[in-house]
């Protein structure tokens, strides 16, 4: 799956997956023959956003309907139904935490659509201090 937008200049032979996203057995011995799909960060809201722009001038932080709409997409199209084990990752600071951020919600948005899945959470960068759950308020939906 890949963006009507994306610019084969700039990767030619697509994206360069390293670490636990490598399809290179030494590399990544446990999961390199794995499917992948690389979603790359562009919501600027730890993929948990799910606020619209309410005018001109003003900002949209949509990250959590873009994991949703990914994933219905995967369902669809690629048969994430049939799915046994999900690891759930992301790479560098902004997809790491918004995996961290996004993992319960989406571990269960994964068992709707393939019930019998284990669902498996990884974060391997990003660090967040505890802090207490976020109360919205305002004009500010997360």
């Amino acid at each position: 799956m890949v963006s009507t937008r994306w610019d084969p200049a700039t990767y030619p032979e697509g994206p360069t997956l390293s670490g636990i996203l490598s399809s290179n057995r030494s590399l990544n011995p446990h999961l390199h023959a794995a499917n992948r799909v690389l979603i790359r960060y562009c919501s600027s809201d730890n993929w948990v956003g799910t606020a619209a722009a309410q005018g001109p001038g003003d900002f949209s932080f949509m990250g959590a309907v873009i994991i949703d709409e990914a994933i219905a997409r995967l369902a669809a199209d690629f048969r994430l139904g049939s799915a046994q084990q999900v690891v759930y990752t992301g790479e560098a600071a902004s997809g790491a935490s918004g995996a961290l951020l996004s993992m319960d919600r989406v571990a269960l948005l994964l068992k709707q659509i393939a019930p019998g899945v284990r669902v498996t959470g990884l974060s391997d960068n990003g660090w967040f201090p505890v802090q207490p759950r976020y109360t919205p308020s305002g004009n500010c939906a997360v």
